[in-house]
């Protein structure tokens, strides 16, 4: 009765956890090879927390807006970490993700304008993330999201492959 009901609610939680923890390292990341700037920290903590929009364009601001409505969603999908969890994910089910997710990582990488731009129409409703190149943010933080997306990613990943190895090292002892 117990397994069935660890499936249903901890299979979800899992990926709760695991999606939670490669955006905040993907943002963790962004944050620390941005290039460096006056308005960093009130960018930073208007994502996080709210409050007063960083001085930037109307345009920048829109799209920090949009960003910041991410940043919440985030911060409630954070809360999975709060519920104790002992779902493993099954071998067969981590390694299609891990895979399905480096197929994801090659056509990205193959056409990095063209996930760019996906990834973007994916999540946002409107255009205000098209910004020009002279923006601020473009500025300081365009050069960040590849190698961030990129330890996102690993981080993601290292969530379905880790729990396969230690299994096969378990059953090796």
């Amino acid at each position: 009765m117990v397994g069935p009901l660890i499936d249903k609610v901890g299979a979800p939680l899992y990926f709760l956890r695991a999606f939670s923890a490669a955006c905040w390292i993907s943002t963790v990341t962004s944050l620390v090879l941005a290039k460096p700037g006056p308005l960093n920290v009130d960018i930073l903590r208007f994502l996080v927390i709210g409050g007063q929009t960083p001085p930037l364009s109307p345009l920048e601001v829109l799209h920090l807006v949009d960003v910041r409505q991410l940043f919440f969603f985030l911060e409630a999908l954070s809360a999975a970490w709060l519920v104790r969890n002992r779902y493993k994910p099954r071998k067969s089910l981590s390694v299609i993700i891990s895979v399905a997710t480096l197929v994801l990582i090659g056509l990205a990488l193959f056409r990095f304008e063209d996930a760019w731009a996906a990834a973007h129409r994916l999540v946002f409703s409107n255009e205000f993330w098209l910004l020009p190149n002279s923006s601020y943010l473009i500025q300081h933080f365009y050069h960040t999201f590849m190698p961030s997306v990129i330890m996102g990613l690993v981080t993601w990943i290292s969530f379905w492959l880790i729990p396969i190895f230690r299994n096969e090292r378990a059953l090796q002892e």
